[in-house]
């Protein structure tokens, strides 16, 4: 029984953690498209095929963007609100695409995926010394 208890903690952790970064996205097909739309010279002078590169919005006042996963660019909201123009975000863009062409992506993706099985295993694992000690292990 108290494995049954560990295993749906673990999963209802991991659910928890995967959900909250999409509660911070802005997921529109029609903001999503026009992005798009905006980079495809970038990515096509890059040598990417139309749709190779993807565009999405991480709700963050911050002006940021990053690129994760194979070929998605993630562009912080606060990018968007604050650039002076169209010119001053495409740069921002042709830099992120800089990361892509140059593969640092595979790079940072196998360190997410390292640092989220460590996460992970260290989740399980204090909830394994939790489930396992006496009542006042917590």
């Amino acid at each position: 029984m108290r494995w049954l208890v560990l295993a749906a903690v673990t999963l209802c952790v991991l659910v928890a953690g995967s959900t909250s970064l999409r509660a911070n996205m802005i997921r529109d097909a029609e903001i999503e498209a026009g992005l798009e739309t905006l980079v495809q010279p970038l990515a096509l002078a890059a040598g990417y095929a139309p749709g190779e590169i993807t565009v999405r919005v991480v709700i963050n006042p911050k002006y940021n963007a990053f690129v994760a996963g194979k070929r998605t660019i993630y562009v912080h909201s606060g990018l968007i609100l604050q650039a002076d123009d169209v010119l001053e975000f495409l740069g921002v863009m042709a830099h992120e695409i800089g990361h892509i062409k140059a593969g640092h992506v595979p790079r940072l993706d196998e360190a997410q995926q390292q640092a989220s099985g460590a996460a992970a295993l260290a989740t399980i694992a204090a909830m394994a010394i939790a489930a396992g000690g006496s009542g006042d292990a917590a």
